[in-house]
């Protein structure tokens, strides 16, 4: 689900959250999966201030559960399972070459001891960096590209993969 501020106000998405967006600020905001088994609906309710006014796009997509794959190395790899996540997760690398990001990796981002208050600060605080992380091939050992991990003052890029 993908909700686009049009006008300033606060938009609220039950379950999903609230955004605030100041005068002039157009900006895109994509929210996690509603599951929907094939003989359900699902109504989703969005409060907004008066003046408020916005736009949201929905999509369907199946999911079909793999196994994951396992390297010489020992290392899992292939998509998360609900909470569970392989050594080596999917990513597409800057160079646009699919390849893997390694978790433990990703998770020394951030302080094992960080609540999710502190880790939620640091995601939206100011003087926070860019990073670049490798990314492998399923050998999790071949850098084939990095990825970036924006910085709270970096430009937005935009990246076109044929």
């Amino acid at each position: 689900m993908t909700v686009t501020c049009l006008t300033a106000g606060s938009f609220t998405f039950g379950e999903f959250g609230t955004k605030v967006c100041a005068e002039g600020d157009v900006s895109t905001t994509s929210w996690g999966t509603v599951p929907l088994g094939l003989d359900q609906q699902r109504t989703v309710t969005i409060e907004t201030t008066a003046d408020a006014s916005w736009s949201i796009s929905a999509g369907y997509t199946k999911t079909i559960e793999t196994e994951w794959g396992v390297n010489e190395a020992g290392q899992t790899f292939g998509a998360p399972k609900g909470d569970q996540n392989p050594d080596l997760t999917p990513a597409y690398a800057l160079n646009c070459k699919r390849g893997y990001l390694s978790a433990a990796e990703v998770d020394a981002l951030f302080d094992e001891n960080m609540t999710m208050e502190e880790v939620k600060e640091y995601i939206n605080g100011v003087n926070r960096y860019d990073r670049y992380l490798n990314v492998y091939d399923s050998d999790g050992v071949t850098v084939i590209g990095q990825a970036l991990v924006p910085g709270t003052d970096s430009e937005p890029i935009t990246i076109n993969c044929p």
